[in-house]
């Protein structure tokens, strides 16, 4: 029997975001020391309950492949994984660490609260251009990152992330719903906007509020 050599041991700069479902896992130093929340298993048992429905659908001849085929937003699914090595990139290329030591800079006298901040307001903003999903595969490594420069717990970072990142209600490319409910609904942008700000500045507040509390960060 073939036997495969060992993994590499973890390097001590590692830093672990792993989103199943959009449900923030967990944030480590290294791959050993990660801590799966105990509902993975509910959340994967659910994942598998859906593609055991869709194929069922197929299978029992309720819809036929051609018309799941056509269900499919492929313009998401092409967006979201041409920019998944762009993550890696900024990482590989040493970008990453670039904008780190400039925002690390720029924020060096602020508190971690404030450094908070910045990192929603700039996911948050990223996310009504590009949409969520692009946008945490884009800051991810960044706001990691910034918060492991400035000696403040990268789990507050990333968690901050993945809430701004949700936060898509100002345009109507930031989440796929807002693009099916805006013909249905015969909303245009501007209704986005105006009903979207103050879902996003209670996002905000509420984000900053949790995270204070949870990790002690001050101003």
């Amino acid at each position: 029997m073939e036997t495969t050599s060992p993994l590499p041991a973890p390097s001590s700069r590692w830093a672990l975001f792993l989103d199943v479902d959009g449900t923030l896992i967990d944030i480590a130093e290294a791959p050993d020391k990660v801590v799966t929340d105990r509902r993975l298993a509910e959340i994967l048992s659910d994942l598998a309950g859906m593609l055991g429905g869709a194929v069922a659908l197929v299978v029992l001849r309720c819809l036929s492949i051609e018309q799941a085929y056509r269900a499919i937003d492929w313009r998401v699914i092409l967006l979201i994984g041409g920019f998944m090595p762009l993550g890696t990139a900024l990482v590989d290329t040493g970008l990453t660490d670039l904008l780190t030591t400039a925002l690390g800079r720029w924020l060096s006298g602020a508190g971690p609260l404030l450094m908070v901040a910045v990192v929603f307001l700039i996911a948050a903003a990223l996310a009504q251009l590009v949409g969520g999903q692009v946008a945490a595969l884009i800051i991810a490594p960044i706001a990691v990152s910034l918060a492991l420069h400035l000696g403040i717990d990268a789990r507050a970072a990333g968690l901050t992330v993945a809430v701004a990142c949700s936060a898509a209600f100002l345009t109507p490319i930031a989440h796929p719903v807002n693009l099916l409910t805006m013909g249905p609904g015969g909303y245009v942008s501007s209704d986005f906007a105006r009903v979207g700000w103050g879902l996003l500045v209670t996002c905000f507040v509420v984000s900053l509020a949790a995270v204070s509390l949870v990790f002690h960060l001050s101003v």
